[in-house]
């Protein structure tokens, strides 16, 4: 018998280390995925220096940044794309806020929006504008549609760029969904049934030429399509766009 338990102990004490080594080796390869990232170009590097018209300001904590424009009444909050440095997104910030809408540009723990996406509604609340907007990038325009339905009172309007919602978004909320026409990342069928979660004030804007990492500078990215137009003029358009529709 005394045998018999110490043998169940042997298995139960083998059986525990394993499941560790398990656990060990999932958050190293966690680890190793998400060290590899698409990092801001040396445009996007650029932006961050803020120009005569808009002055980019590190927010506390390195939450992210604010590009504080000529505007005073408007404020777009912004979520990166997956494994994409957030400063890649500086100059469709700059344009944006040049425009005279303030922007945020949230920094996600691992360059993942849906980790947390408590930051975007942070801002919102530390800071006094009359209206805010949120939006993102592929997976940072799906956290923001979470945010969205949850925090519905706090935005007028959401911007989705090569994304779809996973969530409903309210009914008295404006949505607009850009895309670029040789986006070769975004599954179109998954974006066609997120239509079916759009409010019922909704547009939609296809770059003709554009490509799924066009709308940040952080170069090509893997499985995308080959885009007729430089990141550069993608921004401007997209940026002109956005501009447009929360003018309306």
């Amino acid at each position: 018998m005394k045998k018999r338990m110490n043998s169940s102990k042997t298995i139960i004490l083998k059986a525990a280390a394993a499941a560790i080594a398990l656990v060990m080796t999932a958050a190293s390869c966690g680890a190793v995925y998400f060290s590899e990232f698409y990092h801001a170009a040396h445009g996007a590097q650029a932006a961050m220096a803020g120009s005569d018209t808009v002055k980019v300001e590190k927010l506390g904590g390195g939450k992210g940044y604010l590009f504080d424009g000529p505007g005073e009444d408007r404020a777009f909050t912004f979520l990166q794309g997956g494994k994409v440095e957030e400063e890649a997104y500086a100059p469709l910030m700059m344009r944006i806020a040049q425009s005279g809408t303030d922007c945020f540009l949230i920094s996600s723990p691992a360059n993942f929006a849906l980790f947390d996406r408590s930051e975007a509604v942070k801002v919102a609340e530390d800071h006094e504008y009359a209206e805010w907007y949120i939006g993102g990038h592929s997976l940072g325009g799906v956290a923001a549609s979470m945010t969205a339905a949850e925090y519905d009172f706090m935005f007028s309007g959401i911007v989705l760029l090569g994304a779809y919602p996973a969530e409903e978004v309210p009914g008295k909320m404006r949505l607009l969904s850009i895309y670029g026409s040789e986006d070769g990342v975004l599954d179109m069928d998954s974006y066609k049934e997120g239509k079916k979660l759009w409010p019922k004030e909704a547009d939609e804007v296809i770059i003709e030429g554009g490509s799924h990492a066009g709308f940040g500078d952080y170069g090509p990215q893997k499985g995308d399509g080959k885009p007729s137009m430089g990141s550069e003029e993608q921004i401007e358009k997209t940026a002109d766009a956005i501009t447009e529709w929360i003018g309306k």
